[in-house]
């Protein structure tokens, strides 16, 4: 087509240079005679010619092109002077409608003035559309991006605008390096289109230390020889993020052997995965508690998780007994903890808890105050059904004994032997899970307490939660709502309870309880760099929470308690960590400390 139309635009000059020769142009200068005199003989000026006007244009050689077309793309108008620039326009415009392969431009002069002839070479008919190398997106929904009509003639504008409109189809579903690589009309007026998907030829991993290669390359979806997939390579970047194992993960697509091919590096910033810490903290029931706890996050290279944890009363050991009921049986607790995000393949999780405690309960419910000794562990089998439904199967055994240190309990308490299992569904639709800003989750479990293998329990428990987050100013509100109910005779320690962290925090832990239980909190989070700049890992809290029990297993609570309090979340090194300061319905306050937000 190059060719036609550099032979196009010769044609055009020539004829108008024709015109301007042709009626009345300059006459050539005579040869010089030499003359005995020395001076030579003058050349005589050219005689100025008049302007030729068009006397009328003329459209040949439309055969499925409706002349009208043509018409419609010439600027020049029968009475104006003829102009050699316009007629170039003329031109262009007519293969800028794309129907054309070539344009001729003949002129023809009489005394009435020039005829304007352009003779047009329509692209052919296209009979049939054939689209090959595509093996992610179907042929159809190619053929309705590209536009081309079968049975009309081709047009190279919209041939143009229907490639692009094919390559954009690819991109929005993250095929980034699709291009139409070939199109091709054949003689029987098949237009012919090859797109190269673009290929991955390889994984590199580079920067792992303790990470052993074969767990990263479980967590990457995109395989050697598929479609490379943008849109998957950041999911598979964010789920080896939120591993925890990695400061810092980022890919960078790379040429591979050839065009159609690509080298994706994916480089890690490894970060310490094994924690020792002590700690102190003080609690009005069980006095001065000392704490120590082991976690490797990494173990193995696998990513799996061991943490060991101990904490006991040390009121004795620090100077003096803060409650003189904790000489005799301190308060202590010890929890081992282990989890394999790959157990069994991708997206299934296998943890494990083994546990022994013995915590001072104040119950307010019972008027009585008792030590609660737990011994027992769970399983729990999770699988991920797709990227925003989660399900979890959970076993687990508990021991339970008591042993009243003050007051007279008006039922009698329930130790003994609880087996159950529960099953339980969570859907997400947050942004972002460790610090989302709008989206929801939500979860419903039905956990069922059988008497077989020495249990001396059976009942049944339900629960469900929705949690909304909605983005507001810098910030996001975020609501939550936690319903709970029961059938059967539940034992004191199955009972729901009302207060402590994840409840109305306000309340101590294990203030209130019941056999059904509805909890409620709204809170405002908002990061302090958006008043203070440089507060950049910094965030303040404000928050209300209100919620009751039933001794009823599906009734109405019956008092409802309320509490509010402010928090601050401090991005650290080893993670988020919150701390929040309530305020109770009587006045009194708790703290409670967090590694992220509680919901």
């Amino acid at each position: 087509m190059t060719v036609l139309r550099a032979c196009a635009w010769f044609l055009v000059a020539l004829c108008v240079a024709n015109v301007w020769s042709g009626v009345g142009g300059a006459q050539p200068a005579p040869t010089p005679t030499p003359s005995p005199s020395p001076t030579p003989a003058a050349t005589p000026s050219p005689t100025p010619q008049p302007p030729v006007r068009i006397r009328d244009i003329v459209v040949r050689g439309t055969q499925n092109v409706s002349p009208e077309v043509v018409y419609g793309a010439i600027g020049s108008r029968a009475g104006e002077l003829l102009d050699s620039d316009r007629v170039r326009q003329d031109v262009e415009q007519i293969l800028a409608t794309g129907l054309f392969a070539d344009v001729v431009v003949r002129v023809q002069t009489t005394e009435e003035g020039a005829q304007l002839i352009f003779i047009v070479v329509e692209n052919p008919v296209v009979r049939r559309v054939e689209i090959t190398g595509n093996t992610v997106v179907p042929t159809d929904e190619l053929r309705a991006a590209l536009g081309v009509r079968e049975g009309g003639v081709l047009n190279t504008v919209d041939l143009r605008a229907g490639a692009r409109a094919m390559e954009k189809l690819y991109q929005d579903r993250g095929y980034v390096l699709v291009r139409v690589a070939d199109v091709e009309m054949a003689e029987d007026g098949t237009l012919r289109l090859v797109v190269r998907e673009g290929v991955l030829e390889r994984v590199e991993l580079r920067g792992l230390a303790r990470t052993r290669p074969e767990f990263v390359r479980r967590l990457i979806t995109v395989r050697q020889g598929e479609v490379f997939n943008l849109q998957r390579v950041n999911r598979d970047l964010q789920e080896l993020f939120d591993t925890g194992l990695f400061e810092n993960v980022r890919a960078q697509p790379q040429p591979g052997s050839d065009p159609d091919k690509v080298l994706l590096v994916v480089e890690f910033q490894e970060r310490s995965s094994r924690e020792f810490g002590f700690g102190l903290g003080y609690s009005p029931q069980q006095g001065i508690l000392g704490s120590a706890q082991f976690t490797e996050r990494n173990l193995h290279g696998m990513g799996r998780t061991l943490v060991l944890s101990y904490q006991r009363n040390v009121s004795s050991l620090v100077g003096g007994i803060t409650n003189t009921l904790l000489s005799a049986q301190p308060a202590e607790n010890l929890v081992i903890q282990y989890r394999d995000p790959w157990f069994g393949g991708r997206g299934q999780t296998l943890a494990l808890e083994l546990h022994d405690t013995n915590q001072l309960v104040n119950d307010v419910t019972l008027g009585v105050q008792y030590f609660m000794a737990l011994e027992g562990g769970s399983g729990v089998l999770s699988r991920r059904l797709s990227n925003e439904l989660t399900g979890a199967l959970t076993l687990r055994t508990e021991r339970t004994n008591f042993t009243v240190v003050q007051g007279t309990s008006p039922v009698p308490l329930t130790p003994g032997l609880v087996h159950a299992l529960r099953l339980e569904g969570f859907y997400d639709l947050r942004d972002d899970p460790r610090n989302p800003r709008r989206g929801l989750r939500t979860s419903a479990s039905v956990e069922y307490g059988f008497r077989l293998l020495g249990a001396d329990f059976e009942f049944f428990k339900y629960q469900a939660e929705y949690v909304h987050y909605f983005p507001l100013g810098e910030g996001s509100l975020v609501g939550r709502v936690r319903a709970s109910a029961s059938s059967g005779l539940l034992p004191i320690q199955e009972q729901y309870t009302l207060g402590g962290q994840n409840s109305v925090r306000g309340l101590p832990t294990l203030a209130f309880r019941g056999n059904s239980a509805l909890v409620a909190s709204l809170e405002y989070r908002m990061p302090l760099s958006a008043l203070f700049p440089d507060l950049r890992d910094i965030s303040a809290v404000v928050f209300a929470d209100a919620g009751g029990v039933s001794a009823s297993g599906f009734g109405f609570v019956d008092t409802v308690q309320f509490s509010y309090g402010v928090g601050v979340l401090v991005n650290s090194p080893i993670g988020p960590i919150r701390i929040d300061y309530a305020i109770g319905p009587a006045g009194q306050t708790q703290t409670w400390l967090y590694f992220g937000h509680p919901f």
